[in-house]
């Protein structure tokens, strides 16, 4: 029996693009690798991640059952995708996965057979199971099949309920990674979930608030097997808070020490929550060399991170980044605009916390209402969203300077669209300026940078003009007939003396 997954959003990814930009599908990763590990004996199941020439591999190969991943801004794709395969002949069982229906299982379009919702190997691998012993889908058997989401024989819509959660993390097997990628951009789990509850993050629904860890040892072995076996120098860490446990984050520095001859010049890049960080827990992220920190500061204005955050302040996070940058991390961060009740003075405190703070690099999002967040809530209550929307509507943005209206979901009602994306703007274009300096950095150098900026020359422009405007203010400042021509493109060049910045 074939069952091939992909991730909707890859369905044009080209092997270029997979091999120097795209990390491997982790998720499906993991699938693949536990359901092979334990499923029933005699279970002959060949599972495959497709990710280039989809289609055609799948006319070609016909598998008896497809699973498609999504995340919920290409919710709608999946859907189109799904009834694709059915006009084509196809007679596969189309399973539907991600964190899209996890989180709003009711959403589930009738195209597919069934959702799988939350965390998947378990209810995968029974779903699996059963289809492979019945010989084909047997819908009277999904209700004993917990985690599952579906239309019965009379096609009514049925929710199995949540699957328990893997108790032991080192049960689970490493995902399968082979001929998914290449060693540029490396990646890895060494815990799921958030004891938060941001109310823009659907996380923590999705892990039910609980945080589980991979032992110190597993996770080191998993970092011996990317050097190993696909030659890493620098691996992200992809928890969704790294060093929230200063003991654990102590001891994996511990065994990341003891196997340093394996991991030699091998760095490290994570994710961090503001008021979670101490000395002691930088003195160990350092241990392990942790080079990279990405930080999730969402707003410079205290009464919005009172509302989406809790307890912090822009104090809490001014001190982060000091705290980070005094023991020489590369510190990158994330802010969103546009949120419940936030004015046009608190964007612009985003905005001056970022120009004061002199991060490396970072961005900026509009805030999203995805479904089972505090911000779903709000936006369902005043009639802005709802299970059977366009999803497409839901996607994250960062790029305001072509963004239009009718393409998102407006829920602030203190400041106009317009006045959002502005500021948005201006937010993006500071980032642009240091996010490209610093790719040719010390720090991080690299180059595949360099082809980076090529393949996006119109994301860098604002930083090659920037780098231009300064080299003639500073090469022909004194040239009176050359003054004139570059005010003609925009050039105002600096007095003698005065501020020659950009």
């Amino acid at each position: 029996m074939k069952f091939y997954m992909f991730n909707v959003n890859e369905l044009n990814l080209t092997k270029r693009q997979m091999q120097s930009e795209e990390p491997a599908p982790l998720g499906l990763g993991y699938i693949k690798s536990y359901v092979e590990k334990y499923s029933d004996p005699g279970s002959e199941i060949d599972i495959r991640i497709l990710r280039t020439n989809v289609w055609n591999i799948l006319q070609e190969d016909k598998p008896e059952i497809i699973g498609i991943s999504s995340v919920t801004e290409h919710y709608e794709k999946a859907i189109e995708v799904a009834y694709r395969i059915r006009n084509s002949g196809l007679e596969s069982i189309i399973i539907l996965g991600g964190i899209h229906i996890s989180n709003m299982p009711e959403s589930l379009s009738p195209v597919f057979d069934c959702g799988v919702v939350g965390e998947g190997e378990l209810p995968m691998k029974e779903l699996l199971e059963t289809i492979y012993k019945d010989r084909g889908l047997d819908r009277s058997k999904l209700p004993n099949i917990k985690g599952i989401c579906f239309y019965d024989a009379k096609g009514e819509y049925a929710y199995t309920g949540e699957y328990e959660l893997i108790r032991d993390m080192d049960t689970i097997p490493y995902p399968y990674r082979r001929g998914m990628g290449t060693a540029t951009l490396l990646t890895m789990f060494t815990s799921r979930g958030c004891p938060f509850r941001c109310t823009y993050c659907s996380s923590t629904s999705f892990w039910k608030k609980i945080i589980r860890f991979h032992s110190a040892e597993y996770a080191v072995e998993e970092m011996k097997m990317l050097v190993k076996d696909f030659g890493a120098r620098h691996i992200s860490i992809w928890d969704d808070l790294f060093g929230v446990n200063a003991k654990r984050l102590a001891e994996l520095a511990d065994v990341v020490e003891a196997n340093k001859k394996h991991l030699k010049g091998v760095s490290f890049g994570v994710t961090c929550r503001a008021s979670c960080l101490s000395e002691d827990i930088a003195r160990s992220m350092k241990r392990m060399n942790v080079t990279r920190i990405a930080l999730g500061l969402e707003s410079g204005s205290d009464k919005v991170l009172r509302e989406i955050k809790g307890r912090l302040t822009a104090e809490t996070n001014r001190q982060a980044v000091e705290l980070l940058k005094k023991h020489d991390f590369y510190v990158s961060a994330g802010f969103i605009i546009g949120n419940p009740g936030e004015t046009v003075e608190d964007m612009q405190k985003t905005y001056d916390f970022i120009v004061q703070s002199k991060l490396h690099s970072g961005g900026v999002g509009l805030a999203v209402a995805f479904p089972n967040t505090e911000y779903w809530n709000y936006a369902a209550e005043r009639g802005l969203v709802h299970k059977h929307m366009n999803f497409n509507k839901l996607k994250l943005v960062f790029d305001f300077s072509t963004l239009k209206e009718s393409e998102i979901v407006k829920f602030n009602d203190q400041a106009t669209f317009e006045e959002i994306r502005q500021i948005g703007i201006k937010i993006q274009s500071h980032f642009a300026v240091r996010n490209t300096r610093n790719l040719f950095s010390k720090k991080v150098f690299n180059v595949n940078n360099v082809f980076l900026v090529l393949r996006h020359p119109f994301v860098f422009s604002p930083y090659i003009v920037g780098q231009l405007k300064f080299f003639v203010r500073q090469m022909l400042s004194q040239n009176m007939s050359t003054q004139r021509i570059m005010r003609l493109f925009g050039v105002r060049l600096a007095p003698e003396g005065g501020d020659r910045s950009c």
